[in-house]
């Protein structure tokens, strides 16, 4: 086996337990440890521009779908066109070591990522459905760029 393939496996089996850190430049990866030991429901990042701030939360929101099945999980903007211009593009970049067993597809109809175990992560600029973050059972909300949202 070379030294790629154990790359490969090891790459793998952070996905295969949700944690994907390695992913994280060394700033994110204190927000990171602030985020893990926060204890309210309430988490705000106020960090400079061009930090990877929606690179992190996307990375968060899809450790918690891989790692808790059928989890249900609110991803928004404060503009319907933020989700095509800056939101997709970043799920795609954080997927793109994702091994294809645990990798979500994207449904355009419904604005959702869903993955193999069921969970799902909706995508909603609030511009548009105001409403859209609100639900019964709903295991995280993210809000990006959240001063721009009414």
């Amino acid at each position: 086996m070379g030294k790629n393939d154990l790359l490969i496996r090891a790459i793998n089996q952070q996905w295969k337990r949700g944690y994907l850190e390695y992913l994280l430049h060394a700033g994110q990866r204190k927000l990171d440890t602030s985020f893990k030991q926060s204890t309210g429901q309430l988490f705000v990042g106020n960090i400079a521009r061009q930090f990877g701030k929606s690179y992190w939360a996307v990375s968060k929101a899809i450790e918690l779908a891989i790692k808790k099945p059928k989890a249900r999980l609110k991803f928004g903007t404060a503009f319907q066109t933020d989700l095509t211009e800056f939101i997709l593009p970043t799920f795609d970049a954080v997927l793109t070591e994702c091994p294809a067993n645990l990798k979500p597809k994207y449904k355009v109809q419904g604005s959702k990522w869903v993955f193999p175990n069921k969970s799902e992560i909706k995508l909603v600029g609030l511009d548009k459905t105001p409403n859209s973050l609100r639900g019964n059972v709903i295991d995280m909300i993210v809000i990006d760029e959240a001063a721009f949202v009414d």
